[in-house]
């Protein structure tokens, strides 16, 4: 958001409404998943319940509406962007191609370049991108999970995104005793958070779980589903 176009909410916007949230579960999850808000039905009780993500504006394909904030936008007949991406992950780059799919509905040309992993990395903590799709990991709690990125103090770091009811609301929750009070607070940034988009919060998988051998030593599961660290692993035998 430092940059155009997407320092333009419409026009985050705009990608949000085009998108089919439905079908990147469908296919890149084979539909063990779910579309998520800003914080993942996982951490519970913070995230939105999952009847009122279903019900969000922009998590529910509208190429209407997506075509009627390019116009207000200023571009009528869509734009050109990149996405980075690596292969990193194993849904990253077929996630990117539905994107892509999907925005040329409406005259958006989304390009995608996949690059090495740590170059990847490195760009996307550096901000050297228009747009990047990268997996995260949700924390138990969730100003750990959103505050480094979102939080003006640090979301220059990344993607630059201010709001000051936001900050105000983050910095409140972190003096906030009553879990019930705290959970609702943490519910109305999670609104402003879907209709700002400073990220597209894309679908989170179901609880998966790895088996190895007690003398398989040193190799930690990711939840991206990377087998990265198999390179530290060895047998104890």
């Amino acid at each position: 958001m430092k940059k155009p176009p997407f320092n333009d909410k419409k026009l985050r916007q705009a990608v949000a409404a085009a998108v089919d949230w439905d079908a990147l579960v469908t296919n890149i999850l084979f539909g063990f998943g779910t579309k998520t808000a800003s914080i993942p039905p996982s951490a519970a009780p913070y995230a939105l319940p999952q009847s009122e993500v279903e019900k969000l504006r922009f998590k529910n394909r509208n190429l209407e509406l997506s075509r009627r904030l390019l116009r207000e936008a200023g571009k009528p007949n869509g734009f050109s962007f990149t996405i980075l991406t690596s292969e990193h992950g194993p849904d990253y780059t077929s996630t990117a191609q539905i994107f892509q799919s999907n925005l040329k509905d409406v005259g958006i040309n989304a390009k995608i370049e996949v690059a090495e992993w740590g170059i990847h990395l490195k760009r996307w903590r550096t901000c050297d991108h228009t747009a990047t799709y990268i997996g995260g990991v949700w924390k138990a709690d969730p100003d750990l999970y959103l505050r480094p990125y979102l939080h003006s103090s640090k979301a220059e770091e990344f993607c630059g995104y201010k709001n000051a009811e936001v900050d105000r609301l983050m910095d409140e929750s972190r003096t906030m005793a009553n879990v019930a009070e705290r959970v609702k607070v943490w519910h109305k940034i999670q609104r402003i958070l879907a209709e700002d988009l400073p990220i597209l919060f894309t679908m989170v998988g179901p609880p998966r779980f790895e088996i190895t051998r007690d003398y398989v030593k040193d190799y930690e599961f990711m939840p991206q589903i990377s087998r990265f660290n198999l390179k530290y692993a060895w047998l104890d035998k």
